[in-house]
């Protein structure tokens, strides 16, 4: 066939010859020119063995990169509210025990009605006003009432609606400042 000989005749870099009336197919033609002095000539490069870069066209136009989402969540900050303090309003008639100045609880011995108030004023520091007794110099409060120690010009009430005896101590100065409030029917 003629094909098989030309694709020999191509292999062995012969040059084919056509007859008259034959056209060449074109898949073996080729011109080869001599280089001319000065210009450039290229020298193949020898490809390492393995996977190589092929650029990546660019498409004009909004792309799309997948991108990990990060929830992280918020943060607690505490934020210190104001705790409204009750307004007590005393029933009954209200009593008046000064605190102080000294070591004294000014009356240190009343005697009221149930149901009504008494109020405590600070005139010197540091005091409290702490329900329970004491023996000796130990004093225990009871848990009925503590006003926490505080400084001049400070007031407590602690209302008693029903009739008993009430001890009470300071406890910065223990059994040195003690009073009792009785209570009747």
């Amino acid at each position: 066939m003629k094909i098989e000989g030309e694709r020999r005749a191509a292999e062995q870099g012969e040059r084919m010859r056509l007859g008259a009336g034959e056209q060449p197919l074109g898949l073996f033609q080729s011109t080869l020119t001599p280089p001319q002095p000065g210009a450039p000539t290229s020298t193949p490069t020898p490809t390492p063995p393995g996977p190589t870069a092929t650029p990546t066209p660019t498409v004009p136009g909004p792309t799309s990169t997948r991108t990990p989402t990060i929830t992280v969540p918020p943060t607690l900050t505490r934020t210190p509210t104001r705790t409204a303090t009750p307004t007590i309003t005393p029933s009954g008639t209200i009593h008046d025990v000064s605190i102080g100045p000294g070591f004294v609880f000014n009356p240190p011995t009343i005697s009221i009605p149930a149901g009504d108030t008494v109020r405590w004023t600070w005139n010197g520091s540091p005091h409290s006003t702490t329900s329970g007794s004491c023996s000796g110099s130990v004093c225990t409060p009871n848990g009925i009432w503590n006003s926490g120690t505080h400084n001049a010009g400070f007031v407590f009430i602690q209302n008693f609606p029903s009739a008993g005896t009430f001890p009470y101590f300071c406890q910065v100065h223990l059994s040195m400042m003690q009073g009792t409030i009785t209570v009747t029917p």
